[in-house]
């Protein structure tokens, strides 16, 4: 299936939806840390810092630690008998800003009720580690004789919300999360920092449609992106049919239509009795099997009752944009 996401399903997505404090940037020698002996985990730097003049000892990524390296004057760092790495200046001000705001606007330290430094289970109601899009209406359209839903206009995204529950998280996983997503380090995480995972824009922007895709119509395989924040993309693509925009991104399909034919016949043939009679009952999902003959019986099903929901929306459009008026996505910000 493609995804066509247009420029205004982005148009939030420098939006901030989590902010840093101020944080402690005070000069700092070896002789201001307590040096106690500490557990180091392999893969990861145990760090210390002061946030309201109290010394913090927490295990960042390795990657979370090469950031602030990159960013810093090496004098921030200062390295300590235990093994540790005590953060001074600047660099404690960044860890320190990011701690507060998890700490207390996020609410993880009220969420963390058994003070183990993990949300777990109920735990995760009281954290407000969330993100919030708010659709607007006619903001999703779905081109049956294409196979493509297009990702159009998009109200607010608001952070701070509620989250929902899913694996531990641990307050060194969101700390180490948040400074590398933030990779401009200017203390605020945007929509699309967020869904870029310290990773690039691009990946940001296709991360977004799919996230919404997956969220919404229950689909997250054998997506075809088409990302365009700008608009210049399909700005491009004007005058040309479907056929010509989907060979333009992904390529010509209709090569040796006669081999496939003939491999697609042989692949039916060592389909198993279960997926077999799936394929009897719905000849619909047969194209589907042909493309990807290793497709197992539950994603035929899941596909099946996306064809439902689409075809619903289409026989009950402006029931259905009603319904994603009201649509909150959430997404939780996890190692």
């Amino acid at each position: 299936m493609v995804i066509v996401a247009t420029k205004g399903f982005y148009a939030n997505s420098s939006d901030t939806v989590f902010k840093a404090q101020s944080g402690d940037n005070a000069l700092r020698s070896n002789n201001n840390y307590s040096q106690s002996s500490t557990l180091l985990e392999s893969g990861k730097v145990k760090v210390e810092f002061f946030s309201n003049n109290s010394e913090i000892s927490l295990n960042l990524s390795s990657q979370a630690f090469d950031m602030l390296k990159s960013r810093f004057d090496k004098t921030d760092f200062l390295t300590l008998k235990n093994g540790a790495i005590g953060l001074s200046g600047n660099a404690n001000a960044f860890v320190d800003g990011w701690y507060k705001d998890i700490m207390q606007n996020r609410n993880f330290a009220n969420a963390d009720a058994n003070g183990d430094g993990i949300i777990r289970n109920e735990e995760f109601s009281q954290l407000k580690n969330g993100v919030k899009d708010e659709f607007a209406p006619h903001s999703f359209q779905y081109l049956n004789c294409a196979d493509t839903i297009v990702l159009r206009d998009i109200k607010s995204t608001i952070g701070y919300q509620n989250s929902e529950i899913g694996n531990d998280l641990s307050l060194s996983d969101i700390l180490s999360q948040t400074i590398q997503s933030d990779k401009n380090f200017d203390g605020n995480l945007t929509r699309l920092e967020i869904a870029a995972n310290g990773q690039s824009d691009s990946i940001g922007y296709q991360n977004l449609a799919t996230n919404t895709v997956k969220e919404i119509f229950s689909i997250d395989k054998g997506l075809k992106i088409i990302d365009d924040p700008t608009g210049k993309k399909m700005a491009a693509m004007d005058g040309k049919t479907v056929k010509e925009v989907n060979n333009f991104f992904f390529g010509s399909s209709d090569d040796d239509e006669d081999s496939k034919s003939k491999n697609k016949s042989v692949n039916l043939d060592k389909t198993d009795t279960e997926i077999q009679r799936l394929l009897n009952l719905y000849p619909e999902l047969k194209s589907y099997y042909q493309a990807n003959p290793n497709i197992s019986k539950s994603e035929l099903l899941a596909i099946k009752n996306t064809q439902e929901k689409l075809q619903n929306y289409k026989e009950n459009q402006t029931d259905f944009n009603d319904i994603f008026t009201k649509f909150a996505f959430y997404t939780n910000l996890q190692a």
